[in-house]
């Protein structure tokens, strides 16, 4: 089994994935900020749901950030799989911040997003998906967003203005989202056949660690691969995952 060389006594964070721990010495690194990319339809927010019950079962607060789709859309989608959201919610232990971003402004999902996290200090965090905010970060262009998410021009080289905002506001947040001290997920969209590992370009080389999703319709299959992983020796190569009633599950290698 092909590793890269890990360093010891980093802390873990269970993902609640099975089969997935092993591949990663037992967890995410405490504190880290992981990319999960996949096209669409291969179970990036099932995953990340996954990872925030999980902490809810540990007594681990967490908070789900989401611009794709309606709070009620994502309930029923979790009740697929056991997972009661509305009470883990009405518990304390998950909470979904659900942004319009056809009504709001990036500034105002940023603050709000910072007031909520000291508020309620979650120990887990998922952003669904980093790809919506970049695109609505380019309208949102001005030196209010600049200011807040520390975005400079004077080192994008030859980009067109809404590049260096989206990417820039990207950085910024991903680094602000770290600075909040919680294992965080963030979900990218990945255009089928693209060369990166995310529809950003960007936040493979922010982020601690990178899980692509993939899915091979021609024969019916899943697989996940871990491209890197801050502080940890992990397997390269692609394995076998399946979504079940239970969620994602990662196949053990033979």
């Amino acid at each position: 089994m092909a590793k890269q060389k890990g360093s010891a006594g980093v802390e873990r964070v269970t993902t609640g994935i099975p089969g997935l721990d092993p591949l990663i010495e037992g967890g995410l690194p405490k504190g880290t900020a992981v990319l999960v990319t996949g096209s669409a339809g291969t179970g990036k927010t099932i995953f990340g749901l996954q990872y925030l019950v999980e902490g809810a079962r540990k007594g681990e607060k967490g908070v789900y950030i989401n611009f794709d789709e309606q709070k009620e859309q994502l309930f029923a989608q979790a009740m697929c799989f056991g997972w009661d959201l509305e009470k883990l919610e009405a518990d304390g232990l998950i909470k979904v911040l659900n942004f319009d971003m056809t009504k709001t402004h990036v500034v105002n999902v940023i603050v709000e997003l910072e007031n909520f996290m000291k508020k309620m200090e979650p120990k887990r965090l998922v952003l669904d998906s980093i790809s919506i905010l970049g695109i609505y970060s380019q309208v949102s262009a001005g030196a209010e967003l600049s200011q807040l998410l520390g975005i400079r021009s004077d080192n994008m080289g030859n980009m067109s203005m809404d590049d260096i905002v989206s990417r820039g506001s990207i950085m910024g947040l991903i680094g602000k989202i770290r600075g909040f001290g919680a294992t965080s997920l963030i979900i990218s969209e990945l255009p089928e056949q693209s060369q990166w590992l995310s529809r950003d370009t960007v936040s493979e080389f922010v982020c601690d660690g990178v899980i692509v999703l993939v899915k091979n319709t021609a024969l019916n299959k899943r697989g996940l691969r871990i491209e890197k992983m801050r502080g940890t020796e992990h397997e390269l190569s692609s394995v076998d995952f399946t979504i079940n009633g239970k969620g994602v599950n990662v196949k053990e290698k033979s």
